[in-house]
């Protein structure tokens, strides 16, 4: 099975600002953290690519089971209250899910 060259871009992309958005607040833990936005976004992101692709799922249902998801990734692996882990989904996936709507603005 060969993979999309735009799904991997879609998915580094992904990681990388959500890894900035996370760490914003000085974490200390630093590569534990960038650990947790990966495993959270490999667990998240494809299920949510394929869900929009196919027209199965709307953007903001999509969205919300996303947050839903990461909020326990990040409260279990991060060891942080719920509230913590649900504001750090929150403004992760609100960057990401804005810059990819920009994204799909700017494509031809």
């Amino acid at each position: 099975m060969t993979v999309p060259t735009d799904y991997v871009l879609a998915l580094g992309l992904t990681i990388l600002v959500e890894a900035f958005v996370v760490l914003a607040p000085r974490d200390r833990r630093g590569g534990g953290v960038l650990l947790d936005v990966v495993l959270a976004n490999l667990l998240t992101h494809p299920l949510a690519w394929q869900l929009l692709a196919s027209g199965r799922s709307g953007f903001l249902a999509t969205e919300a089971g996303v947050v839903a998801v990461e909020t326990l990734c990040y409260a279990v692996l991060g060891r942080r209250s719920v509230q913590q882990a649900f504001g750090i989904a929150c403004a992760a996936n609100l960057v990401t899910a804005l810059l990819g709507l920009l994204w799909s603005l700017a494509a031809p």
